[in-house]
Parts: C-alpha cells; structure tokens; sequence
C-alpha cells in the first residue's frame, strides 16, 4: 500500500536528519495504523521512547489509541515489553513491581494519545516521536502546534508526522504542505489523492456510457 511507504522518510533517516513529513490524503486509507505502528515500534523496542498521537476530537483519539491496544495484544508473549499501566490515553512500558523496578526498569517508555484544544499538551515534556492527526480540523491549531513542537528535540532520532484531510485554501496547514512542497522547510511534502485507492472506487453498470463517441 501507497500510504505504508510514505510513513517514514528513509531519505531523511539516512541523511541523519530528523524525520519530519506533512501531507495531504483521503480519509479512512490506514495511514494513522501506518503511524501508530511505527510509534509502537519504536516505544515498544527501544528505552526511553515519549510518543504523542494528538487528535482532532474525542472519538477519534479513543480510535487511535485501541490501535495501540491491538498491537500489543497480538503480539507474541515472549516480545511483549513489561507494561506498567495502560489507560485510555496512556500506554507505559515499564516494570509493574516497585521493589524490582529500580535494578529491572524496563524501557521506560511510553505511547501517549491527546485530544487537539489544549494548549497546554506539550509543554514540560519532552517528545521524541509526534504525530499532528487530522492538523487541519484542529481548534486554535497555531497555538497547540507551537507548544507541541516546542516540545520536540532537534535530533536525528526525532519524528514529526503533520497529516489530514482538506479543509480549506490559506490556512496554516495548507502553507506548510505549500513550503514544503517548494522545498522552503524542512519537511517533506506528500499528496495523496482519492483516486488512487481502490477503496474509493466502483463499478459502473454501464460503461459505455463513458466511451468516447
């Protein structure tokens, strides 16, 4: 699939630069999965992993997260990370017993899931792998992006993914795709169209109505 090839930027991790992608796309292709698979990955492998999933409402940000679920649910027991706790928003990979944990921590790692509107979400925190869902259907998103990326070291081990559907010509996450696309910032630029994915096609009983005359 198309959108599992765009997730990451090899271009951009071989250079050893941060991963940093925007782009446009349909709705429902999978590209949050592609996502959040990744993130789980990366939190689920490596110590000291803070992923952020920032949603642009409520029922979307129960979605992502219960991805997160799955994944770990399914995999096989000997690869599963110690897990401390897991709620709604919130998945740590850490040793659950407070007497071992100080000589047996774990990763010490974490997949966290938060709904767009607070503009207080990133703040005193330090993000290693963030991703902006649905940006352009974000209330205030100027301010909640700011303190977001604020949040996110200038390292090469560092992943930011800013993506979602068309919402109007102008804003601030149209021009950012429009620098990108021109090469004017440091994210790589990807579209998307409908067209491309059989899930948005069908059938026509009568084709020739179609053909040229």
């Amino acid at each position: 699939h198309r959108e599992n090839r765009v997730v990451a930027d090899p271009q951009q991790e071989r250079a050893g630069k941060p991963v940093r992608v925007i782009g446009v796309k349909p709705r429902k292709i999978g590209l949050s999965t592609g996502i959040q698979a990744l993130f789980f990955h990366r939190a689920s492998t490596r110590k000291m992993q803070k992923a952020l999933t920032v949603a642009h409402d409520l029922d979307a940000t129960g979605e992502i997260f219960q991805m997160c679920d799955l994944f770990y649910n399914e995999l096989p027991e000997p690869l599963k990370p110690m897990k401390r706790y897991d709620t709604r928003q919130e998945m740590v990979f850490e040793n659950p017993d407070e007497e071992s944990r100080q000589s047996r921590p774990g990763l010490r790692s974490q997949l966290r899931i938060a709904t767009a509107g607070k503009f207080d979400i990133g703040r005193s925190k330090d993000i290693h792998l963030l991703h902006c869902s649905e940006r352009p259907y974000w209330p205030d998103p100027e301010k909640t992006e700011l303190a977001l990326l604020n949040a996110v070291p200038d390292l090469s081990s560092t992943m930011v993914f800013k993506e979602g559907t068309p919402n109007g010509v102008g804003n601030k996450f149209h021009r950012d795709y429009e620098d990108a696309k021109a090469g004017r910032s440091a994210y790589r630029a990807y579209f998307m169209g409908w067209w491309e994915f059989w899930e948005y096609r069908m059938n026509v009983e009568r084709p020739e109505m179609f053909e040229d005359s």
